[in-house]
């Protein structure tokens, strides 16, 4: 069997197309090579290779990955397809770590024009050495659609517990940000939401601060859950500083009626802060102008004292609290009479992270009229 038939049974093999026969067949034409550079003995060995793989031993794998290597000018763009294939999908397999993250860096050393079609499966390999490095170093700009359960994964990096990769997490999700729909920007921030580690807390205030003109044309929903955040830090007094600049961009998009009820009396409490009453000061003068450009939205709103009464009520308990670190958590219930009836629940605030996961209901509650 000559060199020529090989090659050409193979390519048809691998693109099943009934138009590849053997009268048919121009390696120039169908496969726009140059046949000045094209190396039969180069295909002829990559294919008695590859057809091994499977059987290869660890050091053996290295060497093909070093030949590929050496030879990548000779490789056209689907035989560069069908390595990554066989080689992402030994990332899933029981190998050390050093071979992993050689097969990461090889499958990117490739360079094929779409790495689309494989990002998905990447990020589902839960390896932090191996994530860590595609947060660094794919360009996530190039790819435009992104799949839910991809930012799920990448989302799962801002949960854990290494700060690192939390931040690159934070970082490549800021990059591809554009390119996701309002469905993973949720999932996103609720991600954030569920973060406990100050450093991180501010990272991600900082994440929003830089993003404003993104997230702010979205849909209300973003917003929402933008305030839920906000409702959320906000009993944190460790980054109330940065905490403040977020709101100060922010407020202005939140509802209005959130603003007076719940946010501003909770943001009074502040006052009593010495190292950010200045800031505290502006930030309340800058919401009752803001409110008073806008007086005539608040008079139709049907209000009542007591929910200012209850907010101002939840920062007081909160503080007496202080020194076991405890969030205080608002939940109402209508009684039959038709009054607003408010039971405090404790809990820790390194139990957050899984009072958001048990109970979303709860915490939705400061914003059941958005």
């Amino acid at each position: 069997m000559n060199d020529d038939y090989m090659f050409k049974e193979l390519v048809y093999k691998i693109k099943k197309s009934e138009n590849i026969k053997n009268n048919e067949f121009s390696i120039k034409g169908y496969l726009n090579i140059n046949e000045e550079r094209f190396d039969k003995n180069f295909y002829k060995k990559f294919e008695m290779n590859f057809i091994k793989l499977n059987i290869l031993k660890e050091f053996e794998k290295y060497e093909f990955i070093d030949w590929i290597i050496q030879n990548i000018n000779e490789l056209i763009e689907i035989y560069k397809k069908i390595i990554i294939n066989f080689f992402v999908n030994e990332l899933f397999k029981e190998y050390k770590v050093e071979y992993k993250m050689r097969v990461i860096k090889f499958v990117f050393e490739l360079k094929i024009i779409e790495y689309e079609e494989y990002i998905e499966q990447i990020f589902s390999v839960l390896d932090s050495n191996i994530r860590l490095f595609i947060l660094k170093n794919v360009d996530g700009r190039q790819i435009k659609n992104w799949t839910s359960n991809t930012i799920n994964n990448i989302s799962l990096g801002i949960k854990c517990n290494d700060n690192n990769l939390r931040r690159e997490s934070i970082n490549f999700i800021g990059k591809i940000l554009y390119n996701l729909n309002d469905k993973n920007i949720k999932v996103v921030l609720k991600a954030m939401s569920c973060v406990t580690d100050k450093e991180i807390m501010k990272y991600i205030l900082h994440f929003l601060n830089e993003n404003i003109d993104i997230l702010k044309s979205r849909n209300e929903d973003i917003l929402k859950d933008i305030y839920k955040l906000v409702m959320t830090y906000i009993s944190c007094e460790e980054v109330r500083k940065e905490l403040l600049v977020t709101i100060e961009i922010y407020f202005k998009y939140f509802k209005l009626r959130k603003i007076y009820i719940e946010l501003l009396p909770i943001i009074c409490t502040m006052l009593g802060d010495e190292a950010i009453q200045d800031s505290v000061f502006d930030l309340i003068e800058n919401i009752l102008k803001f409110m008073k450009e806008n007086k005539k939205e608040l008079l139709v709103k049907n209000w009542n004292v007591k929910s200012i009464k209850g907010f101002f009520g939840f920062m007081k308990g909160n503080k007496e609290e202080k020194s076991s670190k405890n969030l205080t958590v608002i939940n109402k219930k209508v009684i039959d009479e038709g009054i607003l009836e408010k039971k405090v629940a404790n809990i820790s605030f390194q139990d957050k992270e899984k009072y958001n996961e048990e109970d979303e209901d709860i915490s939705n509650e400061w914003n059941e009229e958005w």
